[in-house]
């Protein structure tokens, strides 16, 4: 069994000292399911940071305040302030959750998230990445080492909640870096391997795109332009319907994977019916043994049985094991040997 530390050409990568586990490649057909806490690490908020973020900037941040209103909204002060109030007072974990019985507040709350999110996708990502020791993007990289001509028969897919294209953006560059390709030879190869934005996103990041998609690259750059076509582009919750192209893809890579393994989610239950119910009720037809993993930081005692009764399967080998509830991703994703092969049925 191959077993080594993979060396790049950057010294600032190296300080990662992560060490390929099994085949270096992921031969398992493995999906992830990504939550806010797998951006986390990449200077990206969870849910309620993000809403306190929000309400601050909307309080006493002028250029902010200036940059919504200069969308083709009609926001004056007496909505900003009203929605603020509400906001922070609604005791809710995220503006998403907030907006779900707030539907009032939708278009402001909505450019309000872009105007928040933008300035942190930083094209500093790699490099600051790569001195993270909570950097679970360099793990899996790691673990999808291969030559470049086989790099997308990693048998990896990803279906994230967030709105932030720091997983593409961080697989672009370190590919480019690693294999000395060009931009354009290194999208051509990962647009092969699934990335599944359930709820929208900032724009598809640039060479991405389908036709007629809006793009842009990752900057920080902020104009009420990309503010409004970013935040039409977010879908909150109730507004995701599990019957779109993005819902129905996620589902059939949920079902053809043998490893599911489900990094920072919050284990919001309608998140849950609508991403999960689909394949259970495909599985009391089929008995599938797959491993099924989810992290849980921050998570224990009864939220944790609660968790586990949600996703019961049809057979013991199908429920969800939950990691430990002080392990982050990168911890989790190691300790839990996502990587390893499954063997023969």
């Amino acid at each position: 069994m191959w077993n080594g530390v993979f060396k790049d050409r950057k010294p600032e990568i190296e300080k990662t000292d992560f060490v390929l586990v099994g085949k270096p490649m992921i031969n398992s057909p493995t999906v992830f399911i990504l939550g806010a806490g797998a951006s986390a690490p990449y200077g990206l908020p969870l849910g309620r940071p993000l809403l306190i973020r929000i309400s601050k900037k909307l309080a006493e941040d002028q250029r902010f305040i200036k940059d919504i209103r200069g969308t083709q909204l009609p926001i004056d002060r007496y909505l900003i302030e009203d929605f603020n109030e509400n906001l922070i007072n609604s005791g809710q974990p995220s503006v998403d959750a907030f907006l779900e019985h707030r539907p009032e507040y939708l278009k402001i709350g909505k450019v309000s998230i872009a105007r928040a999110l933008i300035p942190l996708e930083n094209e500093g990502l790699v490099e600051h990445a790569n001195n993270n020791k909570n950097n679970w993007y360099g793990y899996l990289y790691n673990q999808m080492n291969a030559p470049f001509e086989d790099l997308d028969k990693n048998k990896v897919s990803f279906i994230t909640f967030n709105y932030d294209r720091s997983l593409e953006y961080y697989l672009l560059q370190t590919t480019i870096f690693r294999y000395g390709v060009s931009e354009k030879e290194a999208v051509e190869k990962l647009k092969k391997i699934p990335i599944i934005h359930l709820h929208g996103q900032l724009g598809v990041l640039t060479g991405f795109q389908n036709e007629n998609e809006y793009y842009r690259d990752y900057n920080t750059k902020i104009t009420p332009s990309n503010i409004q076509r970013c935040a039409d582009n977010i879908k909150i919750i109730h507004e995701a319907d599990d019957t779109t192209p993005e819902f129905e893809k996620a589902h059939e890579l949920i079902w053809e994977a043998k490893v599911r393994c489900i990094l920072g989610f919050g284990y919001n239950e309608n998140n849950i019916k609508k991403l999960f119910l689909p394949v259970l009720d495909k599985a009391k037809k089929e008995v599938k043994p797959v491993m099924f993993l989810g992290s849980a930081f921050g998570i224990a005692g009864g939220e944790r049985k609660k968790i586990e009764a949600t996703f019961r399967f049809n057979s013991q080998t199908d429920k969800i094991t939950l990691g430990d509830d002080n392990h982050l991703a990168s911890d989790f994703i190691r300790q839990n040997e996502v990587f390893l092969p499954l063997p023969p049925q």
